[in-house]
């Protein structure tokens, strides 16, 4: 999910309900994202129905697509990403999270941010396979 504000938060649940509503992603979540951004997210709340009607133009049920955006499931996720930005200290984007753990905040570019992550990634999946960091 892309969470470009808290207050977004419930709107950005569109990927989750692209599936539930038939819409064949393939790939191509980040092209439909950013043009849902342009065309459905207009000052500070979305208009859920531009959103479903966006999704409509790529198969899905816009009627349909609504009820997916406000089901139980779909809000019930969105909450849960809502809990790990807050627990995370997640408060712009892009912002990068290594395991729940570590906030990448250091680094002199998105070039060092990186290497930072690789390290935290490898340093992670070393303590998984029981080697230590």
């Amino acid at each position: 999910m892309c969470f470009q504000r808290l207050g977004h938060c419930r709107s950005h649940g569109v990927g989750a309900c692209a599936g539930q509503a038939g819409v064949d992603l393939d790939g191509r979540e980040i092209d439909l994202g950013q043009g849902c951004h342009r065309q459905a997210w207009i000052g500070d709340k979305p208009d859920e129905q531009k959103i479903a009607n966006f999704y409509a133009g790529y198969g899905a049920n816009a009627a349909q697509f609504l009820a997916a955006m406000n089901s139980f499931a779909v809000s019930s996720k969105v909450n849960r990403g809502k809990q790990f930005m807050l627990r995370a200290g997640v408060d712009s984007t892009p912002s990068l999270v290594i395991n729940g753990k570590y906030r990448v905040t250091g680094g002199r570019g998105w070039e060092d941010k990186l290497r930072i992550a690789d390290h935290l990634i490898a340093k992670e999946r070393a303590a998984a396979a029981g080697n230590g960091g």
